[in-house]
């Protein structure tokens, strides 16, 4: 079983120092407003072959927006001013099997920063973010250095409440990310390359009476072409995913949500001519305790 979180905090007057395994600070408010945290979104990185693969399901990863994982580091947050708030982390970098002839890799920690504003206001309030995060890879064989490279991605989001709406934009843009921000899915080409990438997913919802969420969205993940032996089909031959979704998600206590969900995914290639689609849909409940 896969330990989440295990991390302590200290908050001062100076912000906050926090050590442990925790949520990444890049992409982090990507997938916590996303409307299927609670439920079940894509159930694999592309729409084609088994969708029933016994492991979690994604959301939008790969779909609209980065992984932001749940990494070890050490994070340091400052106080709230104004609205503003800023956080550094050195994290424990992805591992990447990197390309390009190699047989080993050595990694350097990654650095993530986020930037975020956020108000309230009659009625409603708002929220902005800028995220960025950067990793070096060196790439061995034999204990000698062969290969070099970085990876280095950004995202940009805002969220809108309005009485009973709410409403979700993001972008993204990356390099050496692969799809969904896991490196080795289609994150370098066969020669060793990165591949650039980006995407986005926008959401608009209504919460009636605080208690049911009615909302729908939309969102894509795109890849550059990888131009080295490419299997048609494969992750290296993949131009994009696109997803739309559509769910009610109500709270029937503060412990209990249900949850009635659409999805329909689809995946573009650059070699194979036919697109891959999935429809999923699901029902069920959400416990916490």
């Amino acid at each position: 079983m896969e330990q989440r979180e295990a991390f302590a905090t200290v908050d001062g007057s100076f912000g906050q120092i926090l050590a442990g395994k925790a949520l990444g600070l890049y992409s982090s408010n990507n997938i916590l407003l996303d409307q299927t945290l609670f439920g079940v979104g894509a159930t694999g990185l592309i729409a084609s072959g088994d969708q029933n693969s016994a492991v979690t399901t994604l959301g939008r990863i790969g779909w609209g927006y980065d992984y932001a994982n749940w990494r070890s580091q050490f994070r340091y947050t400052t106080p709230d001013m104004n609205g503003f708030k800023a956080a550094f982390a050195i994290v424990d970098a992805e591992d990447y099997a990197y390309q390009g002839a190699t047989t080993k890799f050595e990694k350097d920690p990654r650095y993530e920063a986020q930037l975020s504003y956020a108000t309230a206001f009659d009625g409603g309030s708002m929220k902005l973010w800028a995220d960025y995060m950067s990793q070096k890879i060196d790439g061995e064989t034999g204990g000698v250095e062969v290969a070099e490279d970085r990876i280095d991605a950004y995202t940009v989001g805002g969220q809108l409440i309005l009485g009973g709406f709410e409403a979700v934009a993001t972008y993204y843009d990356n390099e050496g990310q692969g799809i969904g921000g896991f490196g080795v899915l289609g994150g370098f080409e066969t020669n060793g390359d990165a591949r650039e990438g980006d995407g986005y997913y926008v959401q608009a919802g209504y919460r009636f009476a605080g208690k049911t969420f009615l909302a729908a969205s939309y969102g894509e993940s795109t890849l550059d072409r990888d131009n080295n032996n490419v299997t048609a089909g494969g992750f290296g031959d993949l131009d994009a995913n696109e997803m739309v979704t559509v769910g009610i998600y109500h709270d029937v206590t503060a412990n209990l949500k249900l949850v009635a969900e659409y999805s329909k995914m689809e995946t573009e290639y650059y070699i194979q001519s036919d697109e891959d689609e999935v429809d999923v849909i699901s029902l069920g409940g959400f416990v916490t305790w």
